[in-house]
């Protein structure tokens, strides 16, 4: 490659990676023209000069993609759309960019079909076993505080009372407390129904339960997850041979192996306790054997026809909606040994006779405890399915943001693909078995009003069981493809691993569960400036669970934003004659598809697209730390010696939640001094209430003058996670037809923001972590932790007394002023009395409290929190 075109590459990555890491807002949200920036510092140009120069391939043509990212720095009047690529959405088109160059430049090494002995193959299926085990425990890692959640102490109840009692009696494990070991709180047993003898059996079926039951026994908790990603890890295993005994490619299983596997339901489930997981086992097993005896050259030994169908055998004690997945994958494997020759009734009985004994296990099982042998006998007597919920829920359970499975892995569309591929009769009507057997799975599970499996919930966690059957289709995509739409479907891959990524490792999986509120935090999280939310399809935005008929505008907007994305990948591989092409036109027609696609769900939700306080609150946040903001509009650009006189924020557009606060709320709100600008048209009279997070008392609380707008001045030394600003009237109804708006009178750089507050005399007291259990008169430390709190005098600076009370148990307790430190040795209920002098910006403490005691473990109370010292503060 000529050096020009080489530098000019370069050059090209170097502008847009250096536009991607600073930071960029609107002034207001009725418009995108101005714009309010911190650019970031020269250094990342160089970062991204030098990561062009190391990129293999990579052209000037190839280059362009990542030019999206400085489409919001351009002086000119811009579009919405133009601001999408900001925050870390902006590094997206960059990576298409690189991706895409590294695609282009890498040699075709596909295989003939047959390449390579069945001894390699069961070498790569090892080490995709290994890279599963590797991706699930690093994903439970990430996610480990989140960890037991959901419903894994309902099953791990059932464990322990198979241990302590050998029964599926939970009444008395849970008045025993037995689940305090792996959950801190209190857990009431989940059941809607009383078995025949009065007792309380768990709604949850005990087949989890049962199969951890060895390791949690060892182990507790981390054994019992061991257990579920050991079967990830097999899984991962028997994918890899289903795509490899599919098309005789290894590069085709890997494809389908990496589809599965890099999603976040895969991901997330494969080290939670749950039955998905291990029912993800078993379907891979249904469906390798299917594949199997296709090949009737080698016949399959006895002891795989009985492993395999004790397998599905066990599926619907994991679940009853499993029974749906055994059923099928049993029909089709008895027809394929039927149809397969000598001994085919011998066999098809000796593959039949685990199950059929199973069945009537599991029937009588539900005989015994309910009287009756009807699976949903523990849902008692109004299941709530509705065939009529099944349309809906179908589009939504691929398509809807929160939950939905495509959302997340668009790459599992080519599934579709592999669906119009031809090849052998066996193969094909294999693969189309396999997805009507998924199909009606799906349907089953949508017939119920909890699609979305939870509140909170990760992505498409009722289909985990099912994806290995997409491991067909899958890989016979990837092997039927010319090598444009391979390069394509790999970009997708790409693109779908990153989303995975995201999900699993923000903030510890804070991307990966969302409520039914219409917002997917990992969109909120990569849109700081648009409304990404409100431009992809929701199920809940206007859903109205009484009128089914309001699913509509949601399949309408699926329909809108499906057809143009699809429509893009298609004119890319149709016009692609090659991969170099394909991976060039990839990188331009997705980041054009995304922006034309928002705009059209921002058109049809009617709103402007903007949703900017974070943003907002970013850059007074960086004024505060001292940087050079740039101020960017039509024609124009400069800096600016203050910004903040430009900024009017508007809190973000709250979600469509089951009972939606009557409060408007601004998240993230850096250190310093603010003005509320008010304006109240109902005629109530009131009070306005302003609270940090949750707080039991409200940090500032005035009087509603009436209708009009007034100003209310708030002073917030530690800044706030969240403010929260409620108008109230005389009877505490909340004030409707209140508008707020947030001014900057001055921002400070970000410290740890405040998460709860409480005023003690006139000290006000913000919390900065959440170490502290809030009581009225003070706070307790929470014990072996240290937390930090901001003290601020409402008269001005004076001296504060801090008051420390040792818990019931020796401890050593430590207090840091502002950086200097003080320890001490304390006895049960001793006390320090501290004077601690607060300036005009307060003062900061950390109070560290290495033991602690639990008030329960003293007869006569029941609470079980784990405090350490008592803290009051009080004014001089």
């Amino acid at each position: 490659m000529p050096v020009r075109s080489r530098l000019l590459s370069a050059g090209i990555i170097g502008v847009s990676v250096w536009c991607a890491a600073g930071e960029l807002t609107v002034a207001t949200a009725a418009s995108p023209v101005v714009r309010l920036a911190a650019p970031a510092s020269p250094f990342w140009a160089l970062a991204g000069v030098l990561l062009g120069l190391s990129t293999p391939g990579l052209r000037p043509l190839r280059a362009i993609p990542a030019l999206f990212a400085t489409l919001p720095w351009w002086p000119v009047p811009i579009p919405v759309a133009f601001v999408i690529f900001t925050g870390p959405l902006a590094w997206w088109p960059i990576g298409l960019a690189v991706a895409g160059a590294v695609v282009a430049a890498r040699e075709a090494r596909a295989r003939p079909a047959g390449h390579g002995p069945f001894a390699r193959a069961g070498r790569q299926a090892g080490v995709a076993a290994l890279l599963t085990l590797a991706l699930g425990a690093a994903t439970a890692t990430s996610i480990a505080d989140r960890l037991p959640g959901g419903d894994e102490p309902h099953y791990l109840i059932i464990t322990d009372s198979l241990l302590r009692d050998g029964d599926l009696r939970i009444e008395n494990n849970h008045r025993n407390r037995d689940y305090a070991a792996y959950f801190d709180g209190t857990m009431s047993p989940d059941f809607i129904r009383r078995g025949a003898d009065g007792e309380i059996y768990s709604i949850h079926a005990p087949g989890v339960s049962a199969l951890v039951l060895p390791a949690f026994a060892l182990a507790g908790y981390r054994g019992a997850q061991a257990t579920i990603l050991g079967c990830a890890a097999l899984a991962g295993a028997l994918v890899w041979l289903i795509g490899w005994r599919a098309t005789g490619r290894a590069d085709a299983a890997w494809f389908a192996w990496a589809a599965i596997t890099l999603t976040p339901t895969t991901l997330l489930l494969s080290g939670m306790v749950f039955p998905d997981g291990p029912g993800a086992l078993a379907t891979a097993a249904g469906l390798w054997l299917g594949v199997r005896l296709l090949d009737q050259a080698r016949p399959v030994r006895t002891g795989i026809l009985v492993g395999v169908s004790a397998l599905l055998a066990f599926l619907p004690w994991l679940h009853t909606r499993f029974s749906i997945l055994a059923g099928g994958l049993g029909l089709l494997l008895v027809w394929r040994i039927w149809i397969g020759g000598d001994g085919r009734l011998r066999r098809a009985v000796v593959f039949a006779a685990v199950p059929v004994a199973a069945a009537l296990l599991w029937f009588g099982h539900f005989w015994i405890i309910y009287g009756t042998p009807d699976p949903t006998a523990p849902y008692g007597d109004n299941a709530g399915s509705r065939l009529a919920y099944i349309p809906g829920g179908l589009v939504a359970l691929l398509f809807d943001q929160q939950f939905g499975l495509l959302a997340y892995s668009p790459v599992l569309a080519a599934l579709a693909l592999g669906l119009g591929q031809s090849g052998s009769v066996g193969m094909v009507s294999a693969a189309r078995v396999a997805a009507v057997i998924g199909l009606v799975y799906s349907a089953a599970v949508t017939t119920y009003w909890m699609w979305w499996a939870g509140l909170p919930a990760p992505p498409a966690r009722f289909l985990t069981a099912a994806l290995p059957l997409a491991a067909l289709p899958l890989s016979r995509s990837w092997a039927g493809a010319g090598e444009g739409t391979r390069a394509v479907l790999a970009l997708l891959l790409a693109v779908s691993a990153s989303i995975a990524l995201v999900t699993a490792a923000v903030g510890g999986g804070a991307l990966a569960w969302n409520v039914r509120d219409g917002q997917a935090a990992w969109l909120e999280w990569l849109g700081p400036v648009v409304n990404l939310p409100r431009a992809w399809p929701s199920f809940f935005w206007k859903l109205d669970p009484a009128d089914l008929t309001s699913e509509l505008p949601f399949v309408r907007h699926v329909a809108v934003f499906a057809g143009l994305v699809a429509g893009a990948l298609v004119v890319v591989a149709r016009l692609s004659t090659g991969r170099a092409a394909a991976a060039g036109l990839f990188g331009l027609a997705m980041p054009a598809a995304v922006m034309v696609a928002a705009s059209t769900g921002w058109w049809l939700n009617d709103v402007t697209g903007l949703d900017p306080a974070r943003s907002q609150m970013a850059i007074a946040s960086a004024e505060g730390a001292g940087r050079r903001l740039l101020r960017i509009e039509a024609w124009r650009a400069g800096f600016e010696v203050s910004v903040l006189p430009a900024l009017r924020i508007r809190p973000d557009e709250a979600g469509r939640a089951d009972a939606p606060p009557s409060a408007t709320v601004f998240e993230l709100v850096p250190p310093g001094r603010y003005e509320l600008d008010v304006l109240v048209s109902d005629p109530a009279p009131g009070r306005l209430d302003l609270r940090i997070g949750r707080s039991a008392s409200p940090v500032r609380s005035v009087v509603v003058p009436g209708p009009g707008t007034f100003n209310v001045p708030l002073s917030l030394p530690s800044g706030a996670e969240a403010l929260s600003v409620e108008a109230l009237d005389e009877a505490g109804a909340a004030i409707t037809g209140t508008d707020v708006t947030l001014r900057i009178v001055s921002a400070a750089v970000r410290a740890p923001l405040a998460v709860w507050s409480a005023r003690f005399g006139d000290v006000d007291v913000f919390f900065t972590d959440r170490q502290v259990f809030v009581e009225p008169g003070g706070f307790w430390v929470r014990g072996s932790s240290e937390a930090g709190v901001h003290l601020l005098r409402e008269s001005g600076p004076g001296v504060v007394q801090v008051v420390l009370r040792n818990g019931g148990s020796t401890n050593r307790v430590a207090v840091s002023i502002d950086g200097r430190r003080e320890e001490w040795e304390l006895a049960a209920s001793e006390e320090r009395r501290l004077d601690v002098p607060v300036g005009a910006g307060g003062v900061r403490l950390r109070v560290h409290s290495t033991n602690g005691f639990r008030p329960s473990d003293d007869a006569g109370s029941d609470d079980r929190r784990f405090l350490g010292v008592w803290v009051e503060i009080a004014p001089r």
